[in-house]
């Protein structure tokens, strides 16, 4: 009776535990405010600079009634144009001015079910007051838009361009947003609900909608939740109620029975098809659900492990789509119809086993083991942007990520109490729900027949007659004992004070630099992150640009081949079993000037990995029958046209691309490689090259980013990299600029019959330094501005023109701003002239010192965000950036001071010498 008694309690104890639900994340505060508005504040330092803003509102498409199509987008941009407090473009304006940019700062997105703002405010300075003018602003949306006549009317103008741009980039959208609510409201509407939507619309669903009862406000950042919370109830909660009490549920719903699209590529070599069972789920909130939704993915691991052990080539997965559906996919690839259909009948097999007789106790076993392991607890530091990613879904949709130990556990429990049955209910309602809904999506080669969607059932309902084949768990890994590290990796190498020349610390970027007597420069910055892996990259000038014709056919690919090969002295198999018990990964780079070597390990490894980069820049091994195999098949395959180039040939876009490279000098012109340079390859001779090149230390840079004890480190570094020699003879290395052309002008096809997209690109050289590709930044968003200002606010004839930028300092010096803009045919004409215009007048009249200020503090704010304790990639990248382009770190440490030196007149002047309205390189897409 007592046992009973014990049984019966610890029932009810779990229950308990499975019916408890998921906190949120440590020291999050929630709550409303009298007129029902929720509000979600979380504290969190990283970045420190910034607190991240999102007003999620639960309105999108799907509460528009059929004569407000389009009204939640249209009312998002309304949102822009002018509110009580902040007129016309006050409000943007203001936050440009605290150093934010539009786009990616201020911005919006409307959904089917959610419109969402999110501003990203800087917080060093005078934090306060731009924290209080984002709540006025939150206020302003939630009730003082004022829906000016004049500029509605301009407004339709930008999204119907818009609208002509819109991408779904999916084939098969059609098939897979149903037949409902969904497909009848998408939130851009059409162009015929675009123009016979007007202020009285958008006001009346306005009202409706943007009730503070249906909003929530997310804030995370740098910040204090009770000084938060006041000023939230100081400039919120006296917004009235108004509108709808709630949102209605809206299913996603599917017409009964099968639905297929087919599609045709003629230039493929195989054929795809996926079926896609749609299916109901639920939030997941609770430990029960979460308990649920693994077993869900037991299910799909187990078809997955059944279909893989017979070689079935699919891909099985079973995620989200949209609203309250999940789609189960199995995703097919076969040479042609016939191999899909004997694929898909293997499927139906494993499918009607697992319905009829669940996994056996072994496959549920391993299935368990997988899915534990899978589970874990997400303690690491995250930035402000996901946190209020996370935060979205819960407040959408009622999802709750998992942030504590004894919640994973309990779900881990959950799992392990897992039994055969409850995967054969799981797997005999992902039956039943395709009876009820099948889509398939059929992707074929030009030159087959196809089959339809009946045939593509018969050969599911042929498979699920059939009996499965008995399944093999995989067999268990043993353990087995660490490889031995071979001495050669192993030494320790003394740091020797000698060896070192020059060290210098730049305390604005805490990167400490150190100059070895050889040559070498070593720059050190350790980051906080929590993976505590050391990044490293040698950077070395000197590549491919510097040979001649006939050299680079024989060893442009030096690299690749070197890599083949290990290191001289180790085995194969026991340096690849070192490399993954030490989870040490490495790659090789040869560019046109510069080459590299990158690698990253754990930071106690340090020694290891750079032993082991030392001896592959200094002993790398020879594959000679790799290389004679690569060869050989290149030398019969020579002169055919591979499938790859085919698609490149008939890509516009990559054409394009192609041609741009081309003429402003990225790519070298070279004669046409001939039979013969593959024959005259020689691995030893590529050896020769590869050593010659990556062993000089002169001018060769280390960069070590992560999270790691420099005191550890350093005296690693000095000591295995103090010991490079300078080789015999040095390569010769070219430091000629690079002259792009001026003037070109060709054309590529596009689809879109009605719609012309303009690439003007001007180019030229520059001498490098941080101030002069500064004011490039600077001239790139000014034309940036310009474009918005005149060709969507004024003329209202592009929805998102594009200014971009792109530089290389050594030893090129070149430049280039491409500007694109697409546009309807029809206002070529009047885009060309306005474009002539804008840059005249920059050209012509300095810009003002408010409007240079604004973009001035955008840098700063970028700098910052970007440039965190616990990015240690993006440190590598600015450094390596800040090297290929001629920019010192002594420059890069007074940033704010050389950003301070430029004038407007200075901008004024580089817009006369930098980009010449009459000649320039413009390649459009047109029809």
């Amino acid at each position: 009776m007592r046992r009973l008694f014990i049984t019966a309690f610890l029932a009810v104890t779990s229950y308990i535990a499975f019916a408890q639900q998921i906190a949120l994340p440590p020291g999050t505060v929630e709550g409303y405010l009298r007129n029902g508005m929720h509000y979600i504040i979380k504290p969190n330092s990283l970045p420190r600079h910034t607190v991240e803003f999102r007003l999620i509102m639960k309105a999108g498409s799907l509460q528009e009634s059929d004569e407000q199509h389009g009204c939640a987008h249209f009312l998002e941009h309304m949102s822009f144009a002018g509110m009580k407090g902040f007129p016309g473009n006050a409000m943007v304006d203001y936050f440009e001015r605290q150093g934010m940019k539009y786009g990616r700062d201020i911005n919006a997105f409307t959904g089917f079910d959610r419109t969402i703002y999110w501003f990203t405010v800087p917080t060093f300075g005078n934090n306060s007051q731009a924290i209080d003018t984002t709540l006025m602003v939150v206020q302003g949306i939630l009730s003082d838009i004022t829906f000016n006549e004049e500029r509605t009317k301009k407004e339709r103008g930008v999204i119907m361009e818009e609208l002509r741009g819109y991408d779904t980039r999916d084939p098969f959208y059609q098939l897979k947003i149903g037949n409902g609510r969904y497909a009848q409201h998408m939130p851009l509407g059409t162009e015929s609900d675009i123009q016979h939507i007007d202020r009285h619309k958008l006001m009346d669903f306005y009202q409706q909608w943007y009730a503070p009862q249906l909003a929530t406000l997310v804030i995370v950042g740098n910040l204090d939740t009770q000084e938060m919370e006041s000023r939230i109830r100081q400039y919120l909660e006296k917004i009235p109620r108004r509108g709808a009490a709630s949102i209605p549920a809206c299913p996603l719903t599917y017409k009964p029975g099968i639905q297929m699209m087919e599609m045709t590529d003629s230039l493929d070599t195989s054929s795809r098809l996926e079926l896609m069972v749609p299916h109901t789920i639920k939030p997941v909130s609770t430990i029960a659900q979460s308990i649920q939704k693994a077993r869900q993915e037991m299910l799909t691991l187990a078809v997955s492990h059944r279909l893989s052990t017979t070689r079935i080539p699919c891909v099985v997965s079973d995620k989200w789509y949209l609203a309250d559906k999940n789609h189960f996919v199995l995703s097919f690839n076969g040479k042609n119809a016939d191999s899909l259909w004997s694929a898909i009948s293997h499927a139906a097999a494993e499918m009607k086993y697992l319905a009829t007789t669940g996994p056996t106790q072994e496959e549920l076993q391993e299935l368990i083991l997988e899915e534990t392991h899978r589970l874990r607890c997400d303690t690491t530091e995250a930035l402000s942007s996901k946190w209020c990613d996370d935060f979205i879904d819960y407040v959408i949709v009622g999802d709750r990520r998992i942030h504590q130990q004894q919640e994973i556990e309990a779900i881990r429990q959950g799992v392990a109490q897992t039994t055969p049955d409850q995967i054969r209910v799981l797997a005999q309602a992902m039956l039943q729900d395709m009876e009820r809904h099948l889509l398939i999506a059929y992707e074929k080669r030009g030159e087959e027949t196809g089959k339809t969607d009946n045939e593509w059932w018969q050969a599911w309902t042929a498979g699920k007659a059939e009996d499965a084949r008995p399944y093999t768990a995989k067999p268990k890994k043993t353990e087995e004992p660490l490889c031995p590290i071979p001495d050669i990796l192993a030494t320790q190498h003394t740091c020797y004070l000698s060896d070192i020349v020059q060290q210098k610390t730049y305390d604005e970027l805490q990167v400490h630099e150190v100059r070895l007597c050889n040559g070498v420069r070593l720059l050190f910055r350790p980051t906080v992150d929590h993976d505590k892996r050391l990044q490293l990259i040698t950077l070395g000038y000197g590549g491919t640009a510097d040979l001649s014709d006939n050299d680079y056919y024989r060893l442009k690919d030096a690299v690749a081949y070197m890599d083949m090969g290990g290191i001289e002295g180790i085995p194969d198999q026991q340096l690849g079993e070192v490399m993954a018990q030490h989870n040490i990964s490495m790659n090789i780079g040869l560019e046109d000037q510069w080459h590299q070597l990158m690698a990253t390990a754990d930071s106690k490894d340090a020694q290891l990995l750079m032993n082991l980069v030392y001896e592959k820049m200094h002993h790398p091994k020879k594959n000679y029958s790799d290389f004679e195999d690569s060869r050989q098949s290149e030398m019969e395959s020579w002169g055919q046209e591979t499938l790859l180039s085919r698609l490149m040939r008939l890509d516009p876009d990559r054409m394009m691309t192609n041609c741009t490279d081309s003429v402003v000098g990225n790519v070298l012109s070279r004669r046409p490689m001939r039979k013969a340079d593959l024959e005259a390859m020689n691995l030893d001779e590529m050896a020769t090259y590869f050593h010659r090149l990556y062993t000089n230390p002169r001018d060769l840079t280390i960069i070590l980013t992560g999270n790691y004890d420099l005191q550890k480190v350093m005296p690693v570094a000095v000591g295995t990299f103090g010991r490079m020699q300078q080789p015999d003879s040095l390569l010769p290395v070219c430091d000629m600029p690079v002259q792009p052309l001026r003037t070109y002008q060709q054309k590529f096809e596009h689809d879109n019959p009605s719609q012309t997209i303009f690439n003007y690109i001007f180019a030229g050289n520059y001498y490098p330094s941080l101030k002069t590709t500064l004011t490039f930044k600077l001239m790139r968003d000014l034309l940036q501005q310009r474009l918005l200002e005149v060709l969507r606010e004024r003329e209202n004839i592009v929805y998102s023109p594009y200014s971009d930028l792109a530089y290389h300092g050594l030893p090129q010096r070149t430049y280039y701003f491409t500007l694109t803009i697409a546009v309807k045919n029809e206002n070529t004409q009047q885009m060309k002239n306005a474009l002539r215009e804008i840059i005249t007048d920059l050209q012509h009249t300095p810009v003002s010192i408010r409007e240079l200020n604004k973009m001035k503090r955008s840098f700063v704010v970028t700098k910052r965000q970007q440039l965190n304790d616990i990015a240690p990639t993006e440190w590598k990248s600015i450094l390596t950036s800040l090297l290929k382009n001629g920019e010192s770190l002594d420059s890069f440490n007074h940033y704010d001071e050389i950003l301070e030196e430029i004038t407007p007149e200075t901008i004024r002047k580089a817009f006369q010498d930098y980009i010449d309205i009459n000649h320039y390189i413009l390649m459009y897409k047109t029809k």
